[in-house]
């Protein structure tokens, strides 16, 4: 688990342009009310003092009750009603065999022999404001050499000096055209497509990019 999360966080890491208000804001920077940076900021550190959360999500085997504990320990206390996206996928490196919900994220991306495409879509609210939320359950199977990719919506909403979107079109072709590639080189190609689309406009939201392939039952992921 701590492998994991150390993961998550170098995958995550993207240079800043705009120097953050204070330690807690880099996640929200780009929004137009300060205040609002902040409290959305406070709510996410609040949920990073819970380490046991991810831990226990863990614990439940489908990503539907791993998702409605953990949303209701990130809603316990928010009584500003602020929220956050999330998304669990589950998967059994025994079979290759996986579930997945979101709250208010985009959908993972698949990427098979022939093409990268969006995970079925589920119904799912955002996350932080109630207890209780229902979230959709989907699910799926991966062959060996497949993989997913997650992203937050930093990627599909960075400008370029235009002031022109990337969008989850050209993220999807570049996908496409980079899907043969192990997770690492695959991780590192986007942030670098990425960089390069923007060609020097201020970055507006958070980047954050993970990439998972399976290797077959037997074999080391």
């Amino acid at each position: 688990m701590q492998d994991l999360l150390e993961l998550l966080r170098i995958v995550g890491e993207q240079p800043r342009r705009r120097q953050p208000p204070d330690e807690l804001a880099p996640p929200f920077l780009g929004r137009e009310d300060p205040r609002e940076d902040r409290q959305r900021a406070l709510l996410l550190a609040e949920a990073r003092k819970r380490p046991g959360i991810v831990t226990q999500c863990g614990t439940y085997g489908h990503s539907f009750p791993s998702m409605k504990y953990c949303v209701d320990r990130i809603a316990e206390g928010n009584d500003a009603c602020m929220f956050v996206t999330l998304c669990f996928v589950l998967v059994d490196l025994r079979d290759g065999s996986f579930s997945y919900a979101c709250g208010g994220h985009p959908f993972p991306r698949l990427l098979g022999g022939d093409a990268a495409l969006p995970l079925a879509p589920v119904k799912g609210p955002l996350v932080g404001a109630m207890e209780g939320m229902f979230f959709e359950e989907g699910g799926g199977r991966l062959k060996e050499g497949e993989g997913i990719f997650l992203f937050t919506d930093g990627v599909t909403e960075a400008f370029d000096v235009d002031e022109s979107l990337l969008s989850e079109g050209l993220m999807d072709r570049w996908l496409g055209e980079m899907r043969t590639l192990g997770s690492e080189a695959l991780v590192r190609e986007m942030r670098n497509r990425i960089t390069r689309f923007a060609g020097g406009a201020e970055q507006s939201d958070d980047i954050t990019l993970l990439c998972f392939r399976y290797t077959g039952g037997n074999k080391k992921v």
